[in-house]
């Protein structure tokens, strides 16, 4: 269990540094067909329902494989 947190805390890491030095990488998030997004009166509200939804089976698929 410790060397799965352990390697979780390492790829996130990893996908942070990638985010903070390609910045571009993370476009898609917020854009994808189901997003909800909402504006007006100068104001800006984000729902990403698909974004939120593909990532988390990503995580699921990842973590069915290690397990």
């Amino acid at each position: 269990m410790m060397r799965l947190l352990a390697a979780f805390g390492l790829v996130a890491i990893a996908f942070g540094l990638l985010v903070l030095y390609e910045p571009n990488i993370m476009n898609w998030v917020g854009h994808l067909p189901g997003d909800i997004c909402v504006e007006g009166d100068g104001k800006k509200i984000s729902l990403p329902l698909s974004s939120i939804l593909l990532v988390c089976l990503a995580v699921a698929a990842v973590m069915k494989i290690l397990r």
